[in-house]
């Protein structure tokens, strides 16, 4: 069982959420040293230790220590990688975007929190337009990430360095379970519960659309049609221009 799930995971990025247009900075930083015990202290030890992580690159040797451990299905695996997220370099992010091209099935559903956490990582880092392909390429047809809550935090990160080609997903997974999939039909294995990931896709497309999140995972069909639609109505009315920018944390390299 993951204790560090993927929700505190993800809280736990917002330190390494001012990555965005400093990366060449801090990549000069002198390199450090993992900190003591970061794999066996207590979970809310380990939080504590995590907001108040700077962002700084890691040793190399470091580096790989946790990029091998972040391909594990535990909780060391979801620490690695939230350790990896305050590593501002590139070689970082390619660490965390090669966990997910991996394209590899949890054995059972919870244990997929490291790959989460690796995309919404990477949804605030500094990224070249190749690898915004790559998270595009995982949240889409033909060969999209096969755990539906993993391809849908690929396609948040893709959304969020503007590219809004992963929209019509991401309006498809709020439509699941009601009478409009008839017309958008799921293409992910069925799974027992959607919660997450149409939370998950609502906040996103509204924080992307600049909207208030209105949608509820738990409301009538009615209301959760209704939300897609005005959702989907508002991705219509975005400039194509808009539709083609890509966010100013790309890395131009």
């Amino acid at each position: 069982m993951i204790v560090l799930g993927p929700l505190l995971a993800s809280a736990l990025l917002a330190g390494a959420g001012a990555l965005s247009g400093c990366a060449a900075a801090r990549a000069e930083q002198e390199l450090r040293a993992l900190p003591e015990h970061w794999d066996t202290l207590h979970p809310q030890e380990f939080a504590a230790l995590a907001l108040e992580l700077t962002t700084a690159p890691w040793e190399g040797s470091a580096r790989s220590e946790l990029a091998n451990l972040a391909a594990g299905r535990d909780e060391v695996s979801v620490r690695a990688v939230v350790l990896l997220a305050h590593d501002p370099s590139p070689d970082a992010s390619a660490a965390l975007l090669a966990l997910l091209t991996r394209r590899q099935t949890a054995p059972a559903r919870g244990l997929e929190g490291a790959e989460i956490t690796a995309a919404a990582a990477l949804a605030d880092r500094p990224l070249l337009p190749g690898q915004v392909a790559e998270l595009t390429e995982l949240a889409s047809q033909p060969a999209p990430h096969p755990t539906l809550d993993v391809r849908v935090e690929c396609a948040l990160a893709a959304l969020q360095h503007g590219d809004a080609t992963v929209a019509p997903f991401l309006i498809r997974v709020l439509r699941a379970r009601t009478p409009a999939e008839r017309e958008d039909p799921p293409d992910w294995e069925p799974i027992d519960t959607l919660a997450w990931p149409k939370h998950r896709a609502a906040a996103g497309l509204a924080a992307f659309l600049g909207t208030d999140d209105r949608f509820r995972p738990d409301g009538s069909w009615q209301h959760q049609v209704d939300e897609a639609a005005r959702l989907e109505e508002l991705l219509a009315q975005r400039p194509r221009e808009a539709d083609l920018e890509r966010s100013d944390r790309q890395d131009p390299r």
